[in-house]
């Protein structure tokens, strides 16, 4: 029995094990993704509420919003393309500008960082597309004219400004902002102009009548005789003359090519001359038509040869020559 119960006192004596506990090991956080940099996309329209302007060549800038000490807005971005702008610009208050033609907008936007900004502006622009004929009713000119387009407002001064010019031998298209504007369209010497009224987001066609024609005169020494091709001059004047007696010019050809004068219909004195020969005529120019005078000189060419002598060689010596009338 002492045995049994100095066994079970030895039991009791003794400690139990420490229990083992097992730690799981735990990673720490990540860090946070670093916010990327804001997006602007911006669209143009033009009218408000329309549809994105697509397809077409889009000038965009992007300038600092807060001017520097002397006023001006540093540029910070641009774009020029018939595709969206994409800007990636750091977190801040930004000017964006669109043009197109000669309608433009600008809004100022804030964007904060890795964020995603789509403003929409507002051109308030329609499209003029003109052509131009020789007389009413008549095939469209093809060759090469110059448009002007100037505000119909005058200023205080009664000057109007000038808004754009399109000079070329393709048919011109002009982006205009909403209003009224004059327009002044010539080929050559002949001028027409006009008024029109751009409404937002519509396109205006317009012809306008140059009521003009066209002029193409040769010159001959003796009638009926071949088209003189050397250097000549022609000058045209107007058919009515000032308080003392004299006719306006109105256009000029020096060259060894053949003229071709664009003119408004009506009557006109034309001189050509070749050297010492000159010539006149009056032309009638009719709106849509050709008119091909023909102007006799009845000249000659004089090719004086001086000798040394009767029969001898011909003279290198420096000589000065006069003609005169008998």
């Amino acid at each position: 029995l002492k045995g049994a119960l100095k066994q079970a006192v030895e039991r009791v004596a003794e400690p139990d094990p420490e229990p083992v506990v097992k730690v799981a090991k735990i990673d720490p956080p990540a860090p946070a993704p670093a916010a990327g940099p804001a997006r602007l996309k911006p669209v143009a329209v033009f009218f408000e509420g329309g549809d994105p302007i697509e397809k077409e060549y889009l000038r965009w800038t992007v300038f600092d919003a807060k001017p520097d000490a002397e006023d001006n807005y540093a540029k910070v971005a641009s774009w020029s393309s018939t595709t969206p702008p994409n800007f990636k610009l750091a977190a801040g208050d930004y000017i964006v500008r669109v043009s197109l033609g000669s309608a433009s907008a600008e809004a100022t936007v804030k964007v904060g960082t890795g964020s995603e900004q789509r403003p929409v502006l507002n051109l308030n622009a329609g499209i003029y597309r003109p052509a131009l004929t020789y007389k009413e009713g008549g095939e469209a000119v093809t060759e090469y004219r110059r448009w002007t387009v100037y505000e119909a407002q005058a200023d205080i001064e009664g000057n109007h400004r000038k808004v754009t010019g399109w000079s070329s031998t393709d048919a011109p298209r002009f982006i205009l902002h909403a209003g009224a504007y004059k327009i002044y369209a010539s080929v050559d010497k002949a001028q027409v102009n006009s008024t029109v009224e751009i409404s937002a987001g519509e396109i205006v066609k317009a012809t306008l009548n140059l009521d003009a024609g066209v002029l193409k005169p040769t010159m001959t020494y003796r009638e009926g005789g071949e088209a003189v091709t050397e250097y000549r001059r022609w000058s045209l004047y107007s058919e009515e003359t000032d308080i003392d007696g004299k006719r306006k010019n109105v256009a000029n050809w020096s060259s060894t090519t053949a003229p071709r004068f664009v003119l408004p219909a009506g009557r006109y004195l034309m001189i050509a001359q070749l050297d010492r020969s000159t010539a006149q005529t009056e032309v009638e120019i009719v709106a849509g038509g050709a008119t091909m005078p023909t102007v006799n000189l009845d000249a000659g060419v004089l090719s004086p040869q001086p000798l040394v002598s009767s029969g001898g060689a011909l003279s290198k010596a420096y000589l000065r020559w006069s003609v005169s009338r008998t």
